[in-house]
């Protein structure tokens, strides 16, 4: 279950949304997994419009004042409810993985559409595998790759992971099949059951290149150590039959 709020422009608009996310997982073996994925997703937003300030309330002579009235005709309603539906399925082995997904299967009724109605259905999907060598398996490497569609764009996020023991790092790219939006760069860290991860996006667009770029850092604490849903640690110390005295 998850709850989130957000207020925008100085609360000019405010959104809040519950969902409720479920999962199941149908196991074939030790070695190979299928996963599936719902939510629904309740959201509302609130638009404050005695404080918004429009073009014909400005003065030539002395800018907005806050005196002058707005011709400018106000939405029907002030608050927005939606109900949505999202939807994913995920199989995937101990060496790779591919998945299907789609966000927002209905349609929203928003304040940023003149009809207030977009059609934002999202689908996606992504793949990725594993693959260690070296001596004692030192090195791994672990691309992944991830397409996204949504009203009528495209894009594209890849990634190429690196690992030495400790040490990984990584560079990939974001694209919106017109050119290069942006080049990624990871280094990061694990010891023992911590994890930590530095992300610098440096961005290739007009926009990207007077922002500066963006930096994320991440940390994570595995608490019962490295777990993994194929073999999980509650069951490392059992044996299984062998399938010749299955028959």
């Amino acid at each position: 279950f998850q709850v989130s709020a957000d207020k925008y422009g100085q609360n000019l608009l405010s959104r809040t949304h519950f969902e409720l996310l479920y999962a199941y997982q149908l196991k074939f073996n030790q070695k190979k997994a299928l996963r599936f994925g719902l939510s629904g997703e309740y959201s509302n937003e609130s638009l404050n419009w005695s404080n918004l300030k429009f073009y014909d309330q400005i003065s030539m002579t002395d800018g907005f004042t806050g005196g002058i009235p707005t011709s400018e005709i106000p939405p029907a309603d002030l608050s927005i409810s939606n109900f949505n539906l999202h939807a994913g399925v995920l199989f995937f082995t101990s060496d790779y993985y591919i998945g299907l997904s789609v966000r927002n299967l209905l349609n929203e009724k928003s304040y940023y559409s003149s009809d207030s109605k977009i059609h934002k259905t999202m689908f996606s999907a992504q793949a990725g595998f594993l693959t260690r060598f070296g001596e004692e398996d030192a090195f791994s490497f672990a691309p992944y790759f991830l397409y996204s569609y949504q009203y009528g764009f495209h894009k594209l996020v890849s990634n190429f992971v690196l690992q030495y023991k400790l040490i990984n790092t990584g560079i990939g790219f974001r694209s919106d099949f017109n050119g290069l939006e942006s080049l990624i760069f990871e280094l990061g860290f694990n010891i023992n059951n911590i994890k930590m991860l530095y992300s610098y996006d440096l961005g290739l667009n007009k926009l990207g290149l007077y922002s500066g770029g963006s930096h994320e850092l991440g940390i994570r604490i595995l608490i019962g150590g490295e777990d993994n849903s194929l073999s999980p640690n509650s069951q490392k110390e059992i044996t299984y039959c062998p399938d010749f005295l299955k028959n």
